[in-house]
């Protein structure tokens, strides 16, 4: 079965979109939610890759919180883009939709990136 978000403007349905929610205690909260941030380059203040001065990953996919930082190295945040707030910490954006719908992204909705292409209405939203 596949999850989807459904974007309304008003009333009216303006676009539909195959989503990947969160994982297994990352869990993505169901509902209506209205849109509180819209970052075209958004990038995770969360999950991304220590890299060293010249920009080389040192350790890549890293969580700030579990794994401790390496000297001399900085954070580099996974890029979100297009990425639309949509409750707290929670939003949704472009990316990678896995062929098992269920295994996703942390505390988020991942998009289909032709769909936010398709989609430049989001901007209506």
């Amino acid at each position: 079965m596949h999850q989807r978000a459904y974007f309304y403007k008003g009333d009216q349905l303006v676009g539909v979109s195959v989503v990947s929610t969160g994982r297994e205690g990352y869990d993505t909260p169901s509902g209506e939610f209205r849109i509180t941030q819209k970052d075209i380059d958004h990038t995770s203040n969360l999950y991304g890759d220590y890299v060293d001065l010249s920009g080389h990953v040192v350790m890549r996919n890293i969580n700030i919180k579990q794994d401790p930082q390496p000297p001399a190295t900085t954070f580099r945040g996974a890029p979100m883009p297009y990425f639309l707030r949509i409750h707290g910490g929670i939003g949704m954006h472009a990316g990678y939709l896995p062929v098992r719908l269920h295994m996703a992204v942390f505390d988020c909705l991942s998009e289909r990136r032709s769909d936010f292409s398709r989609m430049r209405l989001l901007s209506l939203l």
